[in-house]
């Protein structure tokens, strides 16, 4: 949970959200991007961590997203829903690379 919040004075998100953002992930290293998780949403919104601007929305799933990793060692994204899918995406260009289903949520 964010303490304290300062707003920025360089970097602005102008894009239109249709639920409030419950979870915000940092990948550096590699990717230098956002990703923005919305309440109740199956979609994720990748931004570019320098300029603040969008990089691409996805739709994952076809149940809200729960929860994102970055595995930087193979350059994939994962994706887990309450759909029971964990969804493995190429970080390059956010294509669906592999689906992996699971008994549990």
């Amino acid at each position: 949970m964010i303490k304290s919040y300062y707003p920025s004075e360089a970097l602005q998100d102008k894009e239109k959200h249709e639920n409030e953002i419950e979870k915000v992930y940092y990948f550096g290293d590699k990717m230098k991007a956002l990703m923005v998780l919305e309440k109740d949403s199956p979609k994720y919104k990748v931004y570019n961590a320098n300029t603040g601007r969008l990089i691409t929305e996805v739709k994952a799933h076809k149940s809200p997203i729960l929860s994102a990793e970055y595995i930087n060692d193979l350059g994939l994204i994962a994706t887990s829903s309450n759909d029971l899918t964990v969804n493995f995406w190429e970080s390059t260009n956010f294509t669906l690379k592999s689906v992996l289903s699971v008994p549990e949520i």
